[in-house]
């Protein structure tokens, strides 16, 4: 059995990888026999089968600035992702390229230069590979370490990154290559064939290259919480955030955190079964009265969760992240399910609904609330409602379903209020 840790490519999103890798060592899964990458996943797997420890790889990469990558700064504001996946390509690189072979990233090379150590690698126990496109044929190359000559790694890490049309074309012994994203920006198949029998693969992408790896047996398949941005964004704190999310997102994954995008010590806790079960009784109940199977409270729950794959603990905690983005938690701090609750509880207790309009007005008058109300007012009204409702009289349903988001936090808080209620 062989294990393998894959890494995507993705620019100056590469620090993420770095924060995921620290929790998989941390957790005691950070032993590899074979590392692949694309582009920046390429240099940080080389880092890795080089045995540079976690401290040296996040120093590393906090030294890292647009200083070290460009000589000149241009003008990256049309791309907004990894140039492999987007459809449309900025003109004016076009028109750079065409005139100056792409930027100048001598910084870079010389940034590499100084990382790289090709007797460590090479003494290394660990397999590496990357990937990269030859061009103008656009034929992919996949290569291990034990197929290039030890002189010209460092010319496959740039061939491998070579991001057209940002970074300039490498050249190896006559042939062109361009960045390996431009076939396969998760070499999860290069791994495959280098004999790993268990992978961990981290890609930024959502798994838009291998869909069928995302929930294959022997494969932990991980992406991150949150949009990463833009990637070429090198500012160093930027890079920082990133390592931390990378760092709790690994965590998360690996079962020793709870929470969607925002972090919690706890994997579970008994209010998210009890907001599961009131939410079903409600659909029940409006089972009764409708043709068809609609379930509208645990649809939308299911839509707050997704993508990722719905249960208890994941509605619980997609219904916790829009309470902390109310409440203004930061996504680098590691919360308590009950803190987080009973700051929500204080901040709506006694809120004022509104002072212009009348409630009868606003209950009659759904775009009137959009105009009236902040969230943290609507959340406030559902939360009354429980206690002393306004109108005890009519059916609110089809104001839950009309601000759902706003009624299950309510509910959520509510629950907790009177979680040692009988």
């Amino acid at each position: 059995m062989k294990r393998a840790l894959v890494l995507s490519g993705g620019g100056s999103k590469g620090s993420y990888q770095i924060g995921f890798y620290k929790a998989l060592c941390e957790c005691g899964q950070g032993q590899f026999d074979i590392v692949t990458g694309t582009s920046i996943g390429a240099l940080n797997a080389c880092m890795i089968a080089m045995g540079m420890k976690i401290e040296a790889l996040e120093a590393t990469w906090l030294s890292l600035d647009d200083a070290h990558v460009f000589a000149v700064l241009p003008d990256l504001s049309d791309f907004t992702d990894n140039p492999a996946t987007q459809a449309n390509l900025a003109r004016s690189f076009f028109k750079s390229y065409l005139s100056n072979k792409g930027a100048d990233v001598t910084p870079y090379y010389d940034f590499v230069r100084g990382i790289l150590d090709e007797d460590k690698l090479y003494a290394s126990a660990m397999d590496f590979g990357l990937c990269t496109v030859k061009y103008p044929s656009l034929d992919p190359v996949f290569i291990t370490k034990g197929e290039m000559h030890k002189a010209q790694v460092f010319d496959w890490l740039m061939a491998t990154s070579a991001c057209f049309p940002i970074f300039p074309m490498a050249e190896i012994d006559g042939q062109m290559y361009i960045d390996g994203g431009y076939f396969d920006n998760v070499p999860v198949n290069q791994a495959i064939e280098m004999g790993a029998t268990d992978l961990v693969v981290c890609d930024f992408d959502r798994g838009l290259k291998h869909p069928s790896d995302q929930h294959a047996p022997h494969v932990l398949y991980h992406t991150p919480s949150v949009s990463l941005g833009q990637f070429m964004n090198f500012d160093p704190a930027h890079l920082k955030w990133q390592i931390e999310i990378g760092y709790l997102d690994g965590l998360k994954r690996l079962g020793k955190k709870g929470g969607l995008h925002y972090t919690f010590e706890e994997l579970s806790d008994p209010v998210f079964e009890a907001l599961y079960q009131t939410l079903r009784r409600q659909d029940a109940v409006y089972g009764l009265s409708h043709r068809g199977d609609e379930a509208p409270y645990i649809s939308a729950l299911d839509k707050l969760v997704k993508p990722e794959t719905f249960s208890v603990e994941a509605a619980g905690f997609a219904v916790m992240d829009l309470l902390c983005d109310m409440t203004g938690c930061t996504d680098t701090t590691v919360y308590h399910v009950h803190d987080v609750l009973a700051q929500a509880r204080d901040m709506l207790d006694g809120m004022a609904l509104t002072s212009q309009t009348s409630l009868a007005e606003l209950a009659l008058n759904f775009p009137l609330w959009k105009e009236t109300l902040n969230r943290k007012g609507i959340v406030a009204f559902f939360l009354r409602q429980f206690t002393h409702p306004d109108f005890p009289d009519t059916d609110l349903t089809s104001l839950e379903r009309f601000f759902i988001e706003e009624y299950l936090m309510a509910l959520l808080i509510h629950l907790y209020a009177n979680k040692d209620a009988d």
